[in-house]
């Protein structure tokens, strides 16, 4: 099957959206919200050397995606990578393509320095996991976390400091 690995463009846009709300219907820990993630790939898409997205396209469509953001790690003293958001859709599944967007954020790693890389995957979908073991990726004794309130915890830190802004201008005015 002939298709082709490069990065996205702000084009691509459109078609990330609804590759993410395929892995999304598939993670439990999130709901697909086109606004959301409209606005998380807007940012992805960004200029900046330390993230990348990259697409698979077949006869100009889009048919699979992958993210990579660099970090810094201080266990390894060095550049560290997440993988995230490697999606296929379902008729390219098991022909190649999921392994090549991986292999090309793992290259785009290797590029930028990077000494550890590391992925997340939903740890009930079973055949991501297959998938995973199958290109040399181990498990690992860490676990992923989330704080279940942060985003109401930063909007009211965000308004507060907002509403002591124009308290500070008022009172200077």
């Amino acid at each position: 099957m002939d298709f082709r690995i490069r990065p996205a463009t702000s084009e691509d846009i459109e078609d990330l959206a609804k590759l993410l709300s395929v892995l999304y219907a598939i993670e439990k820990d999130f709901t697909p919200d086109r606004r959301k993630q409209l606005k998380g790939l807007t940012m992805m898409l960004g200029a900046s050397e330390e993230r990348i997205v990259l697409v698979a396209e077949r006869q100009s469509a889009i048919i699979g995606m992958v993210t990579g953001q660099i970090t810094i790690s201080t266990a390894e003293g060095g550049l560290s990578a997440i993988i995230e958001d490697l999606v296929v859709q379902a008729p390219f599944r098991g022909k190649g393509v999921g392994k090549k967007l991986l292999l090309a954020v793992e290259n785009w790693a290797r590029s930028m320095g990077v000494v550890r890389v590391t992925l997340l995957a939903d740890k009930d979908n079973l055949p991501a996991a297959d998938f995973y073991d199958k290109a040399g990726w181990g498990k690992t004794n860490m676990i992923c976390r989330k704080k279940e309130s942060f985003h109401s915890e930063a909007e009211e830190s965000r308004m507060h400091h907002q509403s002591q802004g124009r308290a500070k201008r008022a009172h200077n005015a």
